[in-house]
């Protein structure tokens, strides 16, 4: 899988000042096409079905292999999530982009590679880890994991002024841990004080305020119909507190990201 490779096509370079970027969007046609092809359809799936955002940053410990994702952003008109692969001696470090109307793979906006040659497998390990971080798991239908509630999102707020944790009360709100992800012992604690943010479900007949659904669109997340969306919150955590989870790889096999050095 991660053999080396040619330049792909559909690289776009972009320089702004000290900042440079190298955009791909279509991926190296020397790895399998059935590869590319599940790459693509979990790029779409991103767009159709992100229902999480991360208020901090997230790292993923994948055999030898470490993926770290900041915090989504807005820059020049795109909507970026940060991220840095390194191990198994190599590295890159950029972002994806996370446009909703775009298609195909999800965008690499690469600053630095160690390999260009390693740059497809690594690209492909980091949409797979998007998808796993902010998607339901595709065998469950999106709607059966949204939270119920009724009243508007303002009405809604105004409870008991209780918050409920990623683990606590998962009958109400989709929680963001996909069975491939399993969190360190200090994360756990810091799940117990953390909110991801997330889309929550009304009753049929209410409907997102206008903050709540410009609140969606500042992150890329269209809402469905009676859909709002809840902003990540934290409570007595440092903002630099950084999420650690084992990740298990659903779109490459353990065996093959243990033996990165292929190629």
């Amino acid at each position: 899988m991660f053999h080396k490779e040619h330049p792909p096509a559909g690289v776009i370079h972009h320089r702004h000042g000290a900042d440079s970027l190298t955009r791909y969007t279509e991926l190296p046609s020397e790895l399998a096409a059935a590869l590319r092809a599940e790459a693509v359809e979990t790029s779409d799936y991103v767009r159709r079905h992100r229902a999480i955002v991360h208020g901090l940053s997230v790292r993923l410990a994948a055999s030898e292999l470490r993926l770290v994702f900041g915090r989504l952003r807005r820059r020049r008109e795109r909507l970026e999530l940060p991220l840095a692969i390194e191990g198994a001696g190599v590295a890159l470090d950029g972002a994806l982009e996370l446009e909703p109307t775009a298609a195909g793979p999800l965008p690499l906006l690469e600053s630095s590679v160690s390999d260009p040659s390693y740059r497809g497998g690594l690209w492909i390990l980091a949409i797979a880890a998007v998808a796993d971080l902010t998607c339901p798991p595709r065998a469950t239908p999106v709607s059966s994991m949204l939270p119920r509630t009724g009243g508007t999102d303002k009405a809604e707020a105004s409870g008991n002024g209780t918050r409920r944790t990623l683990h606590q009360r998962a009958d109400r709100r989709y929680s963001p841990l996909a069975p491939t992800l399993t969190p360190t012992d200090t994360t756990v604690a810091v799940l117990s004080s953390y909110v991801a943010g997330h889309r929550r479900r009304l009753l049929p007949g209410h409907h997102a305020s206008s903050v709540a659904t410009a609140n969606a669109d500042r992150v890329g997340i269209r809402l469905g119909t009676s859909e709002t969306w809840v902003q990540p919150h934290i409570r007595g955590v440092p903002s630099d507190e950084v999420l650690e989870f084992h990740w298990r790889p659903r779109l490459v096999d353990e065996t093959t990201v243990a033996k990165f050095r292929l190629g």
